[in-house]
């Protein structure tokens, strides 16, 4: 369970709380029925190195003083233009002359990300941590599940495997592919068994969304998608 002083350092960092276990659990653990709680990012962003150097561990410390995230950090910066007192004020790190210096370069930058990437970039110096880039990077991100049905979110997904699992579990209350039985050649009965079923849509969802299969494509529109899966779950 999460702590209390975790959830308010993270609402105080400007961090949205999207659950709370306890609170679930009071109300049954139910959301729609599946799961208590997903907790799941759509990519990592950066490269998160750590690390000063050889044997040195990073400066817990002073991370755990910063009062405000580096985008809002910035905002104060552009409005008061006070880069050292403003830097100082929410983390408790007194950065050099030179270092205002590179900041305040980038004030008035068109690139919108600019001035709070030049403070990340400082700040990091004197955290012991590193990053390889501004933008989306490729890591593996943490999938956390609890509650009903979380025991079919585990090893390691990929992003179009999740959704296509948790779909499952809305529409079908299980995971669980069908076989084929014969090659199909109607048109709505893809597993072959001559009927329309809930067995269709599943293979819909799980094999043909995407595509162009022909006999998954329930409206004409070259790809099957999710009002493909619906339809035949309706028939």
């Amino acid at each position: 369970m999460f702590s209390r002083e975790l959830l308010e350092e993270a609402k105080k960092l400007g961090y949205p709380i999207v659950f709370d276990r306890e609170g679930l659990e009071k109300a049954d653990g139910k959301i729609l029925g599946l799961f208590a709680e997903i907790v799941l990012a759509d990519h990592k962003t950066g490269g998160l190195g750590v690390g000063i150097n050889y044997g040195h561990m990073i400066r817990a410390d002073l991370i755990r003083k910063a009062e405000m995230r580096v985008g809002e950090i910035a905002k104060e910066v552009k409005e008061t233009g006070d880069v050292k007192g403003m830097i100082e004020e929410y983390t408790g790190i007194r950065i050099t002359d030179e270092e205002a210096k590179e900041i305040a370069s980038v004030i008035n930058s068109t690139n919108k990300y600019a001035l709070s990437n030049k403070i990340a970039e400082i700040l990091s110096r004197y955290y012991g941590v590193g990053f390889v880039s501004h933008k989306h990077t490729g890591e593996p991100v943490p999938l956390l599940a609890y509650g009903p049905g979380a025991e079919c979110l585990v090893g390691f997904p990929h992003h179009v495997d999740t959704a296509k699992i948790i779909s499952d579990l809305m529409l079908f209350g299980k995971v669980e592919i069908p076989g084929i039985y014969r090659i199909p050649r109607v048109k709505d009965d893809l597993n072959g068994d001559y009927r329309t079923d809930w067995k269709d849509a599943m293979l819909a969802l799980n094999v043909y969304l995407g595509t162009d299969y022909f006999l998954a494509d329930m409206n004409g529109n070259e790809i099957v998608d999710l009002g493909n899966v619906i339809v035949l779950l309706s028939s």
